[in-house]
């Protein structure tokens, strides 16, 4: 049966890699988190902190957001109505399966929010996403700063074995950027979600893992220099 979806254009690489895993250690599983991991994080750099987002924040959060913000979103918030939107993240950040964060800049400012979900504590593992950030803010120090922080406490403090990033099929932007971060692509996953107007969405993946970490790193803080 042919595939009734328009076709979405091609991502920037689409060859997922074929060398061999290296070599990882042993993990003692003995000692793997249970539930209630990982604790909120308070995440800070010279250029962004990152706290857990609180009802107080929605409001100067819905105020960087405009009609394109969530084009990509699976579940994209209302941006409608300013009740709707704060209705919507008090479910997300009460939902005791993710660690939502807003970004501030050192003066105090709110520019943007960011999220640990898809938490596998027996797995070591974790996803970052609901990544959002002002107009006004984007291309510049933020998203590398909060990567850099977000990744960093995943796997230097936390002991992940995966970070997992992935995007909508049709978002080039997005997947330009987690390229650039240096992140790997793993593949497609065709016919991933339904989204509320229907649509059949093809989904990118990517990881970060150990061993990438400190290249990842490195080109982080050259970005931030």
């Amino acid at each position: 049966m042919p595939d009734p979806r328009p076709s979405d254009p091609a991502p920037p690489t689409t060859t997922p890699p074929t060398e061999p895993s290296p070599p990882r250690p042993l993990v003692d599983v003995s000692r793997l988190p249970g539930p209630g991991w990982p604790p909120p994080p308070s995440l800070e750099c010279p250029w962004l902190s990152l706290r857990p987002t609180t009802p107080d924040d929605l409001p100067a959060l819905y105020a960087l957001c405009d009609a394109n913000t969530f084009r990509w979103y699976s579940v994209p918030p209302p941006v409608d109505a300013p009740d709707a939107f704060a209705a919507h993240y008090r479910r997300l950040i009460s939902d005791p399966a993710r660690r939502h964060l807003t970004m501030r800049l050192p003066d105090g400012r709110i520019v943007g929010a960011s999220a640990y979900y898809e938490l596998r504590p027996e797995h070591l593992s974790l996803e970052i996403g609901y990544t959002f950030i002002g107009p006004a803010f984007r291309g510049g120090r933020v998203n590398p700063a909060a990567k850099l922080l977000m990744i960093g406490h995943a796997i230097d403090t936390l002991g992940c074995v995966r970070v997992q990033i992935k995007t909508d099929a049709r978002n080039l932007h997005s997947q330009r950027a987690i390229t650039k971060l240096g992140a790997r692509f793993e593949g497609r996953l065709r016919a991933h979600f339904i989204q509320p107007n229907g649509y059949v969405r093809d989904t990118m993946m990517y990881s970060v893992t150990p061993d990438l970490w400190p290249a990842i790193r490195a080109g982080l803080l050259q970005r931030l220099a």
